[in-house]
């Protein structure tokens, strides 16, 4: 309702009522990626409106009322990021991490402004923080993790980092598919090929894993037995112009 009254207010040009009305639903909704959607677009929307100093002032009111309040500590992270202003949105986030520990959202900010600064050291630090408070998304902050150290030119690292996620989860194909493919871009194609095997015994019937893999063998010249995957991959359901063609 909050956010509806708030796009129609918008639409008739109150834009401080608007904004107002946006704020009260973002306290409303539950935490979690449509407040953290609505949270970008109220300060996106204050700082076209030439309001971003006033939103400002209202979120430190209300830090004065509670320290803790880790919405507003966000929304000002993000006013001050919309600034340029990388120090202040640190100090921020780090006094929301102290208030909460296991705020997801508040260090994965943190590990993206260290990686936006070139300091790789400290985002990776955040990142294998994360990977212990929430273990069940593990898998997404090793490859950002990944992505971090390969964005820097550090290709060994990024290959240590691609190690270390397939032995936490051996069993998991699709794990190792995604290890085998980034291995094999990084430049390692005898370990890439090791990922893909890996991944294979684990699903033999993925048909996408297989094609890639004869792909892979192809590549580095070893035609029988790219020959004899592409064999297999034309004999399973999905996609088999694709593995014919390219025998």
């Amino acid at each position: 309702y909050h956010l509806v009254r708030a796009d129609l207010l918008l639409r008739a040009k109150t834009v401080d009522d608007a904004i107002a009305a946006r704020r009260l639903a973002i306290d409303l909704l539950p935490p979690g990626s449509l407040q953290r959607q609505q949270v970008g677009y109220y300060v996106s929307l204050s700082l076209s409106a030439n309001r971003l100093d006033r939103v400002e002032r209202a979120e430190r009111e209300r830090l004065k009322a509670d320290a803790k309040n880790t919405l507003s500590l966000i929304i000002l992270s993000r006013i001050a990021e919309s600034r340029g202003d990388h120090a202040q949105a640190r100090d921020i986030l780090q006094r929301l991490l102290k208030a909460d520990p296991n705020h997801e959202e508040g260090r994965i900010r943190l590990a993206r402004l260290f990686s936006s600064i070139g300091d790789v050291d400290a985002a990776e630090a955040q990142y294998r923080r994360l990977i212990v408070l929430h273990p069940a998304r593990s898998r997404f902050y090793y490859e950002a993790l990944v992505d971090l150290r390969e964005a820097a030119g550090d290709r060994i690292g990024a290959g240590r980092l691609l190690a270390e996620l397939a032995k936490r989860f051996p069993q998991n194909a699709a794990i190792l598919y995604f290890v085998a493919r980034r291995t094999m871009r990084l430049g390692d194609q005898e370990k890439a090929l090791s990922y893909f095997t890996r991944s294979l015994d684990r699903q033999p019937l993925n048909h996408a894993v297989r094609v890639e893999y004869a792909n892979a063998l192809k590549g580095m010249g070893r035609l029988q037995p790219a020959l004899a995957s592409y064999r297999i991959a034309a004999l399973q359901n999905a996609d088999r112009t694709v593995a014919v063609d390219a025998t």
